[in-house]
């Protein structure tokens, strides 16, 4: 600064200033196709609940798996564990159960509530999905085995096959909650 000028004074008076505010421009033409192109997942209110504490484990750690593949997000759980465990112990229907619970308890609809009852079976997991609405269960919620040395381990097929599986058995639950919000 000998002749008093600041920075952008001498960037302007010797033409870098348009070579610097060119960059920046071509920076953000070449970083926003790939932000506009991200998109946000779906969030889920979630809970996994088992009698088996090994199974309830896998089944939150597949969770997890299918969390950090950005296939859904998860808003904590739609009721609480103690609650969803208690249904288990009974000898009725332990669908009717969970649904009842969690359709007791406010549902925020941008995080579509849904616990996993899940069960120990050969060769991996058997889940159960509910949803929040004690009418539709049977209609959406249903049950599937995941092979989850497949899901986790497996070639490109098998896990993206086992992935499908899991996650249609989620969203068919969290699809319950549409009927339940728009009352």
């Amino acid at each position: 600064m000998r002749d008093g000028r600041g920075l952008g004074e001498r960037l302007v008076k010797r033409g870098r200033f348009r070579l610097a505010r060119a960059a920046a421009a071509m920076a953000a033409f070449l970083l926003y196709p790939a932000a506009a192109s991200a998109s946000i997942p779906p969030s889920l209110s979630l809970l996994v609940v088992s009698d088996d504490p090994l199974t309830e484990a896998q089944g939150r750690a597949y969770v997890e798996f299918l969390v950090a593949g950005q296939n859904f997000l998860v808003a904590g759980p739609p009721v609480p564990r103690r609650a969803a465990a208690e249904c288990l112990g009974k000898a009725g229907d332990v669908v009717s159960c969970v649904a009842e619970k969690v359709a007791a308890r406010p549902i925020d609809k941008r995080s579509p509530p849904v616990v996993v009852v899940a069960r120990p079976e050969s060769g991996g997991v058997s889940w159960l999905c509910v949803g929040s609405d004690p009418k539709k269960v049977g209609k959406t919620s249903k049950r599937v085995s995941i092979d989850l040395q497949a899901a986790l381990f497996g070639t490109g097929p098998a896990r993206a096959a086992q992935r499908t599986l899991a996650l249609g058995c989620l969203f068919g639950a969290a699809a319950e909650a549409e009927g339940i919000i728009r009352q």
